[in-house]
């Protein structure tokens, strides 16, 4: 996003300016700026995305929360009841989340691969590289790529929250599970005793 709005702004500026240095420079920015927005993955986390994901990974927390100031409370069935629906829903929900980001990530990383090897690939056409080796090095250092890299990043770095607490939640429902059946049977046991 920051490079499409840099972009913009440098096309703005160019508008107004006559002078046909200042006016080349600015142009080769805009060509840069074009180069990366191009090498960017597809695959990067919109706002909308990550503002969804903030709320399954709140609802996952909050009911993990909800199940710890009550659980060994047998005389909490009712709630356990409720509280084992609604893990199911919040469960059912992170799942298909973290495995849509799984998916995503696993093919942004073959994206990040052709971007480095059309880097690469581009290095050698130039002739700016002697070797292929050298060609990596530079191609690792080139902004289209750190660019993409960071784009990727985030993505593992949501992934991996949304497993952690995909497993979170999965754990606390089993737990909740555990914690109804106990309570039905006390409450039977109880009914004989008496």
């Amino acid at each position: 996003m920051e490079m499409e709005t840099a972009k913009s702004a440098i096309e703005m500026f160019l508008v107004n300016v006559e002078d046909k240095k200042l006016r080349m420079v600015l142009q080769s920015f805009v060509d840069k700026c074009q180069m990366c927005i191009d090498m960017k993955l597809s695959l990067r986390l919109t706002e909308a995305k990550k503002a969804k994901y903030r709320r399954l990974v709140a609802q996952g927390s909050e009911l993990a929360n909800k199940y710890s100031r009550y659980a060994g409370d047998m005389g909490m069935i009712n709630e356990f009841d409720l509280m084992k629906k609604e893990a199911t829903n919040v469960a059912d929900s992170l799942g298909d989340a973290e495995g849509a980001l799984r998916a995503d990530s696993e093919a942004a990383k073959r994206e990040i691969e052709v971007i480095l090897d059309r880097i690469k690939e581009e290095l050698i056409n130039e002739e700016s590289v002697k070797s292929n080796a050298e060609a990596e090095r530079k191609a690792k250092m080139d902004m289209r790529y750190t660019t993409a890299l960071e784009d990727y990043r985030e993505l593992l770095a949501c992934t991996y929250v949304m497993r952690n607490k995909f497993k979170n939640v999965t754990d606390t429902r089993d737990d909740i599970r555990q914690s109804v059946s106990t309570a039905r049977n006390s409450i039977i046991s109880e009914g004989y005793n008496k």
